[in-house]
């Protein structure tokens, strides 16, 4: 064992979850895990207060019940998970079966919380990336706002 001058600090790992079912409206966002790809990018570029980058591990396209194995394969210390919400206008359904209420916007949901544990530690909604239009004007993407929410909760 090396003496702890000499051993080589880690920031706790951080999993990104965006599991392939279980949500109403799920959608093939949802089922790609495009938004646990575009947080984990962000997150793995934040910085912890005593200046170690993030790991955060990518988990997608794996059922609910798999998990926490999973998280704890990983050795995570936190785990954010991140679903999204359809609104009624690109649900699919011609708004005849709304997922949302009607005026609802899509968004992009998280949770956060501590391996193991249950309890929700932070939580909110951003709306998601989209191109608007002939123009192709951009909203802003969701991730940076979602990753920054984390580290205050995180790297007091």
């Amino acid at each position: 064992m090396l003496p702890r001058s000499h051993a080589q600090e880690t920031a706790t790992r951080i999993c990104v979850v965006q599991v392939k079912e279980g949500f109403e409206g799920t959608s093939t966002v949802q089922e790609s895990g495009a938004d646990a790809i575009g947080l984990t990018s962000e997150l793995s570029t934040r910085k912890t207060k005593n200046g170690l980058l993030v790991p955060a591990i990518l988990l997608f396209r794996m059922p609910r019940k798999e998990v926490d194995s999973e998280v704890d394969m990983q050795q995570c210390g936190y785990v954010v998970e991140l679903w999204r919400h359809i609104s009624a206008d690109d649900a699919g359904t011609g708004g005849a079966y709304p997922v949302e209420p009607s005026g609802d916007r899509d968004m992009v949901e998280y949770q956060l919380r501590k391996a193991g544990s249950r309890k929700v530690l932070a939580s909110g909604a951003a709306p998601p990336l989209i191109v608007h239009g002939p123009a192709h004007w951009v909203s802003p993407s969701p991730y940076p706002l979602i990753a920054t929410s984390i580290m205050k909760k995180i790297n007091p």
